[in-house]
């Protein structure tokens, strides 16, 4: 048998120690109540994050990826006039009714969901448009946030914060299996290979099933640089580190002056923008 190398050794011994400490159980097999009630602490969180957070009194607000509502929850319970919530198709929109329905009955009358392809047939103009760490998994991102910004009324405000970026330490999203920095770069084949083994029960995954698109941080940056009609208001990189983890952030900082580690040390972006009538391309600060 020929010998492993040092890395992958690294690797296995890091997918071992998970496996023995987690059993080999990723998150998303809780209850669905308890990823709604964990995600409604995430996203009370999540808004903090924005230097200047949402107001959502009286607005009529949309998010675009909504899970299972937890924001739209928290939106409406800022004084939302109406919430609007879609996710990738039916089944996925109904989901999140019912659990909205079932927790907060008295917000019902506020809320609604719907499919993202319902989108183009809905006759209305949004004050907020959210989007809570998304981004990363959509395919063509650039034309997600122009049809953000169609919808948008003059003068609203797009907010949008995610992560990992798939560069960063921990870009793979399955930092479950392994908690070895960058492994998606340096050992993809294999994370996807143990991520398969340790959840026999779904369908074979690869990059592109795990919804990933793999974009880089310029492909974000030349995003927003290219947008028409809008000002970027705020754009914040690792708030989320900074938050959880002031040290490392602080440590950080420093290293992402330096042009060829930026990309690999971006691990989040956060970013408001604001829809003008006579703004011309947006600007980055």
């Amino acid at each position: 048998m020929p010998k492993m190398s040092i890395s992958s050794r690294v690797l296995k011994k890091g997918f071992k120690a998970f496996t023995a400490s987690m059993g080999g159980r990723f998150s998303y097999d809780r209850s669905a109540q308890e990823v709604f009630h964990d995600d409604l602490r995430k996203a009370a969180e999540w808004i903090d994050t924005f230097p200047l957070s949402p107001d959502f009194r009286g607005k009529r607000v949309l998010e675009v990826g909504c899970g299972y509502g937890a924001l739209c929850v928290r939106a409406l319970q800022g004084g939302a006039a109406e919430v609007l919530g879609v996710e990738i198709d039916e089944g996925a929109a109904e989901a999140a009714k019912k659990m909205v329905d079932r927790q907060f009955p008295e917000l019902v009358s506020r809320a609604s969901f719907a499919a993202y392809s319902e989108l183009n047939g809905i006759d209305k103009r949004f004050d907020v448009i959210l989007s809570q760490n998304a981004f990363e998994h959509y395919r063509e991102p650039e034309e997600v946030l122009e049809n953000m910004v169609a919808i948008l009324k003059p003068g609203g405000c797009i907010y949008a914060g995610f992560g990992p970026l798939w560069n960063s330490p921990y870009g793979s999203h399955l930092g479950w299996v392994n908690p070895l920095p960058w492994a998606q770069l340096w050992a993809g084949d294999l994370l996807l290979k143990e991520h398969n083994r340790l959840r026999p029960h779904d369908p074979k995954a690869d990059w592109s099933s795990l919804c990933l698109n793999r974009a880089c941080l310029k492909r974000y940056e030349d995003m927003l640089k290219g947008l028409k009609g809008c000002e970027i208001i705020a754009l914040k990189h690792n708030p989320t580190i900074k938050r959880r983890a002031p040290l490392v952030y602080y440590c950080l900082e420093p290293l992402r002056s330096v042009a060829v580690l930026k990309e690999y040390l971006t691990a989040s972006l956060f970013v408001t923008i604001r829809k003008g009538t006579d703004a011309g391309g947006a600007r980055l600060s």
